[in-house]
């Protein structure tokens, strides 16, 4: 996906997840056994796995394993798909040369000669090193996340808390669906369905230069902790006989939802912007750890209800205004390039964390 379009579909391909946990719930309640549902479920993720199957590498990870051959190929066939069959202007031309020469760590490898052409058909790439022996490259790990200067570590560190935090509050008002005082599959549909205006909303907000992405990742943390607290407190403290508190305690329940469903796309988008190619799968791996094990911490925090009815709705709001906080402090990435190597990284924390 070209930078014009990058984060706006990262944003909104996420409505396909939000489409299936909305559909969930009229097949739990067509087969609510739960083994049913769940041979049904995995049948349905077979073609997903065989489509994975036709999906190609990033030309930017194939140059930093010195796929070069396969990089061009990669971005013939973009060029061809997408009409173009030259190079539009000289510019693009050395953009992409640029990029060759640039690749990653130019201190681990030199190349000696690169040489793009094209006709009407294909890219041909000749790559030449003055030595194959020195063209030796750093396969990158967790640790580096926070070995590379102490700002990168301070980044890694806030971005950990916000995936756990949005995994936490996401997940957690999953699964506390049935404690809204409505049917549950309803509860649930309703939960995935509110997804969709959520991402489109915010496809269109984080390229505004008024809110980005650091300041509308961090904002819905914030107010969709709030929300979560609004609806925890109505529902624990409403004594009336009327259905007012119990209205207040949907609306801010969905509300909440619509948030942190934002702010959880949002964070993949944000983490793959604020990281070099060679450590950008590894933080992106890394914060979905995080948000997995957050995952796996809900159902305990849910079983604090034995103990006090409101102290789910307490921790999950709580950890999703701090981690919102915490956020607000993250360099902003709007019109700023995809960072190639650690020395452009380095750079952009300088000038901007």
């Amino acid at each position: 996906i070209g930078p014009d379009y990058h984060s706006t579909c990262g944003i909104f391909i996420q409505g396909f997840f939000a489409l299936g946990f909305a559909l969930l719930s009229p097949f739990a309640y067509y087969f609510p056994y739960w083994r049913d549902l769940i041979r049904i479920s995995g049948f349905l993720a077979i073609p997903a796995i065989v489509l994975v199957l036709f999906l190609r590498e990033s030309p930017r990870y194939q140059l930093t394993r010195d796929r070069f051959s396969e990089a061009a190929k990669t971005l013939a066939l973009i060029r061809k798909r997408n009409s173009f069959r030259n190079f539009e202007s000289s510019d693009e031309k050395d953009e992409i040369e640029n990029i060759l020469l640039n690749s990653d760590d130019s201190d681990d490898f030199r190349l000696e000669k690169t040489k793009i052409f094209t006709d009407s058909e294909n890219l041909s790439t000749d790559i030449k090193s003055s030595n194959s022996d020195d063209l030796q490259y750093k396969i990158y790990s967790f640790q580096d996340l926070f070995t590379n200067g102490g700002k990168m570590a301070d980044i890694t560190a806030i971005l950990i808390i916000n995936y756990f935090a949005n995994s936490m509050c996401y997940y957690g008002l999953n699964l506390n669906s049935a404690a809204l005082p409505m049917n549950i599959y309803w509860s649930n549909f309703f939960y995935g369905i509110i997804e969709l205006p959520s991402y489109l909303f915010y496809s269109f907000i984080i390229q505004n230069p008024r809110f980005g992405r650091r300041n509308s990742m961090a904002f819905s943390l914030i107010l969709g902790g709030i929300s979560i607290l609004v609806s925890t407190y109505c529902l624990e403290f409403d004594e009336s006989e009327s259905d007012y508190y119990e209205t207040i305690a949907i609306i801010s329940s969905f509300f909440g939802k619509f948030l942190i469903a934002g702010s959880f796309a949002i964070i993949y988008n944000l983490t793959a912007e604020l990281y070099p190619t060679s450590l950008r799968s590894t933080a992106i791996g890394t914060g979905s750890m995080a948000a997995r094990v957050a995952g796996m911490l809900c159902p305990f925090v849910l079983n604090l209800e034995t103990y006090a009815s409101y102290l789910p709705g307490l921790v999950f709001g709580t950890i999703s205004i701090v981690a919102g906080f915490l956020g607000a402090r993250l360099p902003e990435t709007l019109y700023q390039p995809m960072l190639i190597n650690l020395d452009q990284a380095k750079i952009f924390y300088d000038e901007k964390f």
